[in-house]
């Protein structure tokens, strides 16, 4: 086979996940992965292969993300308070 093996972070890297859900899945048994000499490898062709069959999704987004609330306090709150003032009088 004349395919490029890969280490767990070139995989990474790759597929454009994380290092540590690509060591866990291998750690699990699923995937490509093998680990000669105490290290998680990968042959770049069967990684491929593995990511399109196995449903495997990038997170995408929250389409309506959730504003985070301020605390009470913070500068925002006062240039908000000084301008209303501004405005007022």
């Amino acid at each position: 086979m004349n395919d490029q093996v890969l280490t767990l972070a070139e995989a990474a890297k790759e597929i454009k996940l994380s290092e540590k859900t690509l060591y866990r899945r291998a750690q699990k048994g699923e995937g490509p992965f093998f680990k000669p000499a105490g290290r998680w490898r990968c042959y770049r062709s069967e990684l491929h292969a593995w990511f399109r069959s196995s449903g495997t999704r990038r997170p995408s987004p929250p389409s309506d993300p959730m504003p985070r609330p301020r605390r009470r306090g913070s500068v925002l709150d006062k240039v908000v308070e000084l301008d209303e003032r501004r405005k007022a009088g």
